[in-house]
């Protein structure tokens, strides 16, 4: 349908962000056409330019270049590393887009308000917004409190997270009969069919090998702590985790890729677990792995660490 419309075509989006993994499927070019005559990026791929990535830059040094419009093209400009994004990238960034021609810029980056004079997205903002450039800024990651917001300047457009009706669907049979819809980015084809025993393990934060071996482990995903450190305890053990959120997560849930099997679920569904885990004496379950499930509803929600504002 996207496709059908021709949305996007001719539209040349600038990207600021820690950068593209050069030939994902998601930059295939098969249908679109020749980039505009007015993109003047450059790309410092070796190789992964085409008709879809016109253009593709790095700001940040010792890094290289990775990282509903499906007919428009891409300019990349990468202005973060795994740690942070340099406020002097960012702008030079901004600079560049603006001097290769794009219609768009797009920045899902947010820290704190900081005075609009002093703010480099503000000001890159504004140059481009002059140039006839329409800015997209995101709102920062303080929710669920309330009265925190970034990128507020008045020409640009500031947007929330919020989810998608799309799920990656991991679900959860326990032995009681109960159903319960979680999601994974690890689908495994391979996982067994037959229940396994059930272990409730709170934060997790101290595991025997006998507390997690051969069983399917409940444990909460905190704020602080290191879920790749539990997934690592309890897969050496021969366990697999399923996640909860904690209660100010709500049912926003963030899937994150462990190399291994796991599940996570919203803090609702997880206390049913929980609840179970720890009145039945015998608690077993079971994962299934569906992959993506469209038209899950309400979407788009708001995500709980999406800012709020006002500003």
């Amino acid at each position: 349908m996207w496709i059908s419309a021709n949305l996007g075509k001719g539209v040349i989006m600038g990207v600021l962000d820690n950068g593209i993994t050069p030939g994902h499927p998601s930059f295939e070019d098969a249908g679109l056409s020749v980039p505009p005559a007015k993109g003047k990026g450059s790309c410092a791929l070796k190789s992964g330019c085409n008709n879809k990535i016109i253009g593709a830059q790095n700001f940040i040094t010792r890094c290289s270049v990775f990282g509903m419009a499906p007919l428009a093209h891409l300019a990349i400009y990468q202005v973060c590393d795994s740690a942070r994004c340099s406020l002097a990238a960012v702008l030079a960034g901004m600079d560049a887009g603006i001097k290769d021609g794009v219609d768009m810029l797009s920045l899902s980056l947010g820290g704190l308000s900081i005075p609009l004079d002093i703010d480099p997205i503000a000001i890159g903002g504004f140059a481009a917004v002059e140039k006839g450039i329409f800015v997209s800024c995101a709102t920062g990651n303080s929710g669920p409190d309330p009265s925190f917001i970034s990128n507020e300047a008045p020409w640009v457009l500031t947007v929330v997270a919020s989810s998608i009706d799309r799920s990656l669907r991991a679900s959860i049979t326990l032995g009681n009969g109960k159903k319960i819809n979680g999601e994974s980015m690890d689908q495994s084809s391979k996982f067994p069919e037959s229940f396994l025993h059930l272990f409730y393990g709170s934060s997790c934060s101290s595991l025997s090998a006998s507390d997690v071996k051969d069983k399917v482990v409940v444990c909460e995903l905190l704020e602080s702590g290191s879920p790749e450190e539990i997934v690592s305890t309890v897969s050496n053990a021969g366990g697999i985790v399923i996640f909860m959120n904690i209660a100010s997560r709500g049912n926003t849930i963030v899937v994150q890729s462990f190399n291994f099997p796991t599940a996570i679920l919203s803090n609702n569904d997880g206390c049913i677990i929980q609840s179970y885990a720890t009145s039945s004496l015998d608690p077993t379950t079971t994962i299934s792995f569906d992959g993506a499930v469209l038209e899950i509803y309400p979407a788009p929600a708001v995500a709980s660490f999406s800012s709020r504002g006002p500003a």
